[in-house]
């Protein structure tokens, strides 16, 4: 930010406003990354030319990514609208007694490790952090992507859990190693550090927080059940789009069918998301919200892959 008003050209201008919108089709929430840098900005040019234009350039990348993805903003809106991660993502105590920093780093210890140091490093620099520009912009960005998950979580849908975020620890690291850089001279903290890492890495690698869906099981036995290869889903055309590029699909000829479609098949199996363990805290095995709404179609099967899916194969009558 501080170089790129050098040498000014539009080419290069263009260049940067395609590696934003690059960087915003990974997750939106990565806009907050672009506040974040104006923020900064306000501290270093406050409002003159170079802060105008930057300012532009960001809001053009926003709104070249919303042109390109808005089928998947007008998704996230309705699966907003309808609450359907409402449960998972609201806004507890704990939020800001940890910061995500368990999830972060893997468990309540490394993660309470990572904080405490933090505060005191903050307590220890002090004016330091304002004056050494790296730092400052990194605290910035930091504080920027937090506040802007609270503002979201406030006025527009619950969004306070750490996958919305997760690009924020790459930062928190780097912060950590520089902040340490200036505080400490000696190598020992690194290794201290280093070996603690390799300690929480050893516990903590084959036993993620949240355990991968089942998606690969229910696939299986949809292949294995020799009914038929057709399958429907309605979860959205995030998850859809999910399913029908699965490994499985393209290895095993599974057909995808639409919805319009489903009359030209005698059997088709439905997979339906039940309380997947990234969107709910707890489970309900009495819910059961899986059904095709076709009056000429009964339900000859049912399997259910808790607490992930449930599977039910249609026949037509």
């Amino acid at each position: 930010l501080n170089n790129i008003n050098k040498n000014f050209t539009y080419k290069k201008y263009l260049v940067y406003i395609i590696i934003n919108c690059l960087m915003l089709s990974s997750h939106p929430f990565t806009s907050f990354v672009l506040l974040g840098k104006s923020l900064y900005l306000l501290t270093t040019e406050r409002f003159n030319k170079k802060f105008i234009i930057l300012n532009l350039v960001f809001f053009l990348s926003f709104l070249l990514f919303c042109i390109l993805n808005y089928d998947y903003i007008f998704e996230r809106i309705d699966l907003s609208n309808q609450g359907k991660e409402a449960a998972y993502a609201q806004l507890e105590l704990k939020f800001f007694i940890n910061y995500f920093f368990r999830t972060f780093f893997g468990t309540i210890l490394f993660g309470a490790f990572n904080l405490f140091l933090i505060l005191y490093l903050i307590v220890s620099l002090k004016f330091t952090i304002y004056e050494n520009k790296f730092l400052r912009f990194l605290s910035i960005q930091i504080f920027s992507i937090y506040l802007s998950l609270l503002f979201f979580t406030f006025f527009i849908s619950p969004v306070i859990a750490p996958r919305y975020i997760l690009f924020v620890l790459p930062l928190i690291i780097i912060w950590l190693i520089y902040a340490i850089s200036l505080k400490f001279k000696s190598n020992s903290i690194y290794f201290l550090i280093f070996a603690l890492t390799i300690f929480n890495m050893y516990f903590t690698l084959n036993n993620p927080y949240i355990p991968r869906p089942q998606t690969n099981s229910a696939l299986n036995f949809i292949l294995k059940s020799n009914e038929t290869k057709n399958v429907y889903s309605d979860n959205g055309i995030l998850y859809d789009n999910y399913v029908q590029n699965h490994k499985q699909f393209h290895q095993n000829g599974l057909l995808f069918v639409n919805k319009d479609k489903i009359n030209n098949n005698n059997k088709v199996w439905i997979i339906c998301k039940n309380q997947p363990r990234s969107h709910f805290r707890t489970f309900n095995p009495e819910l059961d919200e899986c059904f095709l709404n076709q009056s000429n179609f009964k339900n000859i099967n049912v399997k259910r892959f808790d607490p992930d899916y449930i599977l039910k194969l249609y026949e037509k009558n």
